[in-house]
């Protein structure tokens, strides 16, 4: 009886063991998927240059303004 339970318990560790290195081995190999990844990647950017902006807008404006307006100065002299 522990024989056995031993047994199963050996058979389920190799099992999981195969499937860890398996999973792994197709995230190093397989490509697909890999656009999706990306585009989630440029919207967590996007999302958080918009929290940001939400959060300090008015500071943010205030200090681009302060530039463009520096740049456009600078045009002028």
């Amino acid at each position: 009886m522990l024989n056995t339970a031993k047994t199963r318990i050996l058979a389920a560790q190799v099992a999981t063991v195969a499937f860890v290195a398996g999973a792994v081995d197709r995230l190093r190999t397989d490509e697909e998927g890999q656009a999706s990844a990306e585009y989630a990647g440029i919207i967590a950017v996007i999302v958080l240059i918009v929290g940001a902006l939400a959060a300090f807008g008015d500071e943010i404006a205030q200090a681009v303004k302060g530039v463009i307006t520096e740049q456009i100065d600078k045009i002028g002299d």
